[in-house]
């Protein structure tokens, strides 16, 4: 497993668990913003995906663990200045 310690290892840490946890393609995941990370009341963490294979936009849900890794990465990044137009994994 990547290590969580170092950035890299924080964003390919993250990147694995969208790509495994939320089933998404390599295209889908790449193209990921800050700002289409969101969590409901219940603590969902939800992923839209812009121009997915079917050309239009969907909500992804992503388990527990695997928001787990997201919500580090994304406090890193908005750590880092972050806008919500931003790309998650850089």
């Amino acid at each position: 497993l990547p290590d969580p310690g170092s950035p890299k290892g924080l964003r390919d840490r993250a990147l694995l668990a969208v790509l495994f946890g939320g089933g998404l393609r390599r295209s889908e995941a790449a193209a990921l913003r800050v700002g289409d990370v969101r969590r409901t009341r219940a603590g969902t963490m939800y992923l839209t995906l812009r121009a997915t294979k079917g050309k239009r936009d969907a909500e992804q849900a992503i388990p527990p663990w695997a928001a787990t890794s997201v919500d580090s990465l994304l406090e890193a990044r908005r750590a880092d200045g972050a806008a919500p137009g931003d790309f998650l994994f850089v």
